[in-house]
């Protein structure tokens, strides 16, 4: 089974966000609930409802995450002949 989501980091430290799930609007920000340790997309739909992706990333993720930048890269690998790229705010929830 592949994955939906893969998280990386690019080589001036930036972080990237990989989905095949597909996106079903522009992205207006990506949130990382700290204390969960899980992202959630928020799209420019007038709505902050967004998707909450299911999977906890691991320790060493959250720690690059909680140093990064204030961006995040998403890109929706859903059709690879025509990745489409979002650079979004990566804003911090909680302690």
């Amino acid at each position: 089974m592949t994955p939906e989501f893969e998280l990386g980091v690019l080589r001036d430290g930036a972080m990237v966000l990989f989905t095949t799930r597909g996106l079903s609007h522009e992205l207006k920000r990506v949130e990382f609930y700290r204390d969960m340790k899980l992202l959630k997309l928020i799209y420019d739909d007038g709505t902050d409802d967004g998707d909450l992706i299911e999977y906890e990333v691991t320790d060493h993720a959250a720690d690059l995450i909680k140093g990064s930048a204030r961006n995040i890269l998403v890109v929706d690998a859903q059709n690879m002949d025509d990745p489409e790229g979002f650079d979004v705010p990566l804003v911090q929830i909680g302690i």
